[in-house]
């Protein structure tokens, strides 16, 4: 069964075959990515650094590999230092120039011109899977990115919430931090704003609500769009003072806010409900009770801060 290599182990194993070949000093290699120009040493594969330019290689990589034999039928030789161009799998783009420093000069016959050309025809697939490699990384990133954040207020998403709150939970049993405190807050008579101006202007008041939330946060507080006009903010505190703080200052910033028309002549607010968890106590519990003071505020006139008792 064939055993897979990655990059790194491909590229030590070339050098080492390469030696057989020839007697040089270092090889270095620069390659075209994403529009940028990246360097690396083949002892360190694996680290890729963004390099503005460099001498002859900018010029190769944007000819074709047939203007390339075009130009230089045996190879860019400078002063004993090779560049070799990599192609593309099945192309004739240039992606990436190998510059192969040698200590001795040497003279192109037929047998350095096929050992050059199995060279080439590595490194293209050496390449082509590293750059497929890179690619799936990124679009993980991304698309995790695109899971964690609400693209509309900016604000964490719930599938971030769930992966994340176990960490806190395990660390307020063990008593590593003294209390994790939850808001819960509920845009008030949002049904009529979407209802009256449209969804593109109840958006705007979630984008707006959002960016507050964000403002008046401390940094390691977990803001949250937990569904529709509701959010969820999870805080790491001392007391139950300090919960309620937070959430009398957004409930105060979205009460001053100043809106734009059509909702100039608007007055929008929210309710809040506020609890800090039990020691023990399961995400779902914890919920349920902010969720009972966030239904006291809305019954107590909307626009205010209930805290547990």
């Amino acid at each position: 069964m064939a055993t897979y290599k990655d990059f790194t182990e491909l590229i030590r194993e070339f050098v080492i075959e390469l030696r057989s070949a020839f007697d040089f000093d270092s090889i270095e290699f620069y390659i075209d990515y994403k529009g940028k120009l990246f360097y690396f040493l083949a002892e360190t594969p694996s680290i890729w650094e963004e390099i503005k330019q460099q001498e002859y290689v900018k010029d190769i990589l944007q000819l074709k590999m047939s203007e390339y034999y075009e130009k230089y039928p045996n190879y860019l030789n400078i002063e004993n230092v090779f560049y070799i161009p990599i192609p593309e799998v099945e192309s004739d783009k240039i992606i990436a120039v190998m510059k192969l420093d040698l200590k001795e000069p040497i003279s192109i016959d037929e047998d350095i011109l096929e050992i050059l050309k199995k060279v080439i025809n590595f490194l293209s697939i050496a390449f082509e899977r590293e750059f497929i490699r890179r690619k799936l990384i990124e679009e993980r990133e991304e698309f995790y990115e695109l899971s964690i954040h609400d693209p509309l207020t900016g604000c964490y998403t719930r599938y971030y919430l769930t992966e994340t709150i176990r960490r806190f939970f395990a660390l307020h049993d063990r008593g590593e931090i003294p209390s994790v405190g939850f808001i819960m807050l509920d845009i008030d008579d949002f049904k009529k704003i979407n209802d009256i101006y449209g969804h593109d202007v109840g958006d705007e008041v979630l984008s707006v609500i959002g960016k507050i939330i964000k403002n008046e946060v401390r940094v390691g507080d977990i803001p949250v769009r937990y569904g529709g006009e509701e959010f969820i903010i999870v805080a790491v505190v001392n007391d139950i003072k300090s919960v309620y703080m937070v959430a009398e200052r957004i409930r105060a910033k979205l009460e001053e806010y100043k809106w734009d028309a059509p909702l100039d002549k608007e007055r929008i607010t929210a309710s809040f409900g506020v609890v800090l968890r039990k020691k023990g106590e399961s995400f779902e519990d914890v919920i349920k009770r902010v969720d009972i003071n966030l239904y006291k505020a809305k019954s107590a006139g909307k626009n205010t801060v209930i805290c547990e008792e």
